[in-house]
């Protein structure tokens, strides 16, 4: 007769052994990625960044990776000087204002400070994938304790992007948004992610399978950018800095630049909203008494595809067209010829 609890343990034994392979398997070959990465100049969000338990994430100080280094304070680039050797500004924005793309000093914030010299410091407190809501809280508790002189705020992209999504966003489970945090920290998910199912899921034109989410209001969206805008620049008033809200810019349609994979929509709704998003954002800078600039405006050439690395995110000449435009700026201001 057969031993049927032994063959049970048997069975148990097996497939414990078998779940422990593919653990070891599976962080082996995260191991040797993350080394075979680094060496390539990848780099990866979840490395630079760790979970907040009121910004969902940050950046995560001391780290240091292929062209990016996080300060002690949680800012791209390095320490900054001490409070009373410098006249500060602070750059507060998403992904265009951190710099995804190119180098720490490439970055606007770093260019801008080589160009205004001496007392002059700039902290660079974009943060990939920030809304108009985590950087208002993280200028009220990160960035005005440091007593910036001045305040440039550039925030628009992840308010569009994040609209189509409010009606997964309200759904989701706390349990499930750990789940999708804790799988961008690995490396293999994310490499598959942005290299094989984005580029699968891109698409030319507008798309029904990428549409937004039921409950997805571009009103909605609108109005909670414009409440976020008018709160940061009345705080960043109140607190003694003069307030700069800068215009995103955008590649033009020409350049023939991708938009993110998942948009979908195509480029003349993507277009329809950027104008919408804004209109706002100028209202909001009139409203509050701070300048709205763009950076086309200011300097000769106009934009073009030269100067982004996709539709939103510019290049190092992009991010240096910035840094002169503010520049030009803030020289105008410091000799009695700027707004406030």
């Amino acid at each position: 007769m057969q031993n049927v609890p032994g063959t049970r343990r048997t069975r148990l034994r097996r497939l414990a052994w078998g779940a422990l392979a593919a653990v070891l398997a599976l962080g082996a070959i995260e191991a040797v990625l993350r080394v075979m990465v680094r060496v390539a100049g990848y780099n990866l969000f979840a490395e630079a960044t760790v979970d907040d338990p009121e910004l969902d994430w940050r950046l995560n100080p001391g780290y240091r990776g292929p062209g990016t280094t996080i300060n002690r304070a949680g800012f791209r680039g390095p320490d900054l000087p001490g409070e009373g050797a410098r006249r500060l500004v602070a750059a507060l924005g998403d992904s265009c204002t951190f710099g995804t793309g190119v180098t720490d000093a490439e970055a606007w914030p770093a260019a801008l400070e080589r160009l205004l010299g001496p007392p002059w410091a700039v902290a660079n407190a974009g943060v990939p994938g920030y809304t108009s809501s985590q950087c208002l809280r993280r200028l009220e508790r990160d960035v005005l304790p440091l007593h910036p002189e001045g305040v440039v705020i550039k925030v628009l992209w992840n308010d569009l992007w994040t609209y189509r999504n409010a009606g997964a966003n309200t759904a989701a489970s706390p349990r499930a948004r750990a789940v999708s945090r804790a799988l961008s920290r690995s490396l293999a998910f994310t490499l598959l992610r942005d290299r094989v199912v984005n580029p699968l899921r891109a698409r030319p034109a507008a798309d029904p399978a990428l549409a937004p989410e039921p409950g997805a209001d571009p009103a909605a969206a609108l109005a909670l950018y414009r409440r976020n805008l008018d709160a940061m620049i009345a705080l960043a008033r109140r607190s003694g800095a003069w307030v700069v809200v800068l215009g995103p810019g955008s590649a033009p349609p020409e350049a023939d630049l991708p938009l993110t994979p998942s948009w979908g929509e195509g480029r003349e709704r993507f277009d329809d909203l950027r104008r919408r998003f804004l209109g706002e954002a100028r209202e909001a800078a009139s409203a509050g008494g701070a300048p709205f600039l763009e950076p086309e405006d200011l300097l000769p050439g106009g934009p073009g595809g030269i100067d982004f690395l996709d539709a939103v995110h510019r290049n190092a000449a992009g991010h240096l067209r910035v840094a002169e435009a503010l520049a030009r700026w803030i020289g105008n201001l410091s000799t009695g010829n700027g707004t406030r």
